[in-house]
């Protein structure tokens, strides 16, 4: 029997997917235990286009590109990719084992994105508004990215938080629920209304953010498993 149009994008989505979190692994990988420079080359002519490589009508936005020419962002899209993909490692190992601090990630929209970036808070915009922490945190964070959870929000970033491990504890004790595999908290009105807190510590630099993944697509991709999506949180 052959394949339908729609099993065949599903198919295209997966191999996708898959590639690109082979090569984050690679990256991860390099990073621990290589020279990253000699062995990165290496990744780049067999897995990855160069950085700078185009899909066909894509262009990033104006930050993402930004970051990417200055090192902050990685180019680890995949040779006949459908999207565009940027990433950097989690934080230092040293900063993720101090006591008093610690991250949490949160993915994202274009919009609420770009509102981050001009006022360097977070929009009271979702209703759950959710942030997860640690390791596990980010893993379920790209999900949405990955198309393995879908919101109506169409998340294209997943945005990493340094912040005092007591405030982070304060918001948690607040609300909290398992999220597959990880534990979240809803800084929205719907969850523990924590985002007075968290945009506060923002505001007086105690807390630090920054851009970890970055997934740019065509619009027409942002429903690819129907039009039956999940409320945004």
């Amino acid at each position: 029997m052959s394949e339908t149009p729609s099993t065949q994008s599903s198919s295209l989505e997966a191999a996708e997917v898959a590639s690109s979190m082979s090569i984050v692994a690679e990256q991860t990988a390099i990073a621990v235990v290589g020279p990253v420079w000699q062995t990165e080359g290496d990744v780049c002519k067999s897995n990855i286009k160069k950085v700078g490589g185009k899909v066909k009508g894509l262009k990033l936005l104006s930050h993402e590109q930004e970051l990417l020419d200055t090192g902050e962002l990685r180019d680890i899209t995949h040779i006949r990719a459908s999207s565009i993909w940027l990433s950097a490692l989690s934080a230092d190992e040293r900063v993720q084992g101090l006591e008093e601090r610690c991250l949490v990630y949160r993915p994202m929209g274009d919009k609420e994105c770009s509102f981050l970036l001009q006022h360097g808070t977070l929009p009271s915009s979702q209703p759950y508004q959710t942030i997860v922490r640690g390791d596990e945190g980010r893993r379920y964070a790209e999900k949405y990215l990955r198309g393995h959870k879908q919101v109506d929000s169409s998340p294209t970033t997943v945005v990493e938080f340094d912040m005092p491990s007591a405030l982070v504890k304060r918001l948690f004790d607040m609300q909290s629920k398992n999220e597959d595999g990880a534990i979240s908290h809803g800084l929205g009105d719907k969850g523990g209304k924590g985002l007075p807190l968290f945009n506060a510590s923002l505001e007086c630099g105690e807390s630090t953010h920054r851009i970890v993944l970055v997934k740019r697509f065509h619009v027409k991709d942002t429903k690819p498993f129907g039009s039956v999506r999940k409320r945004a949180k």
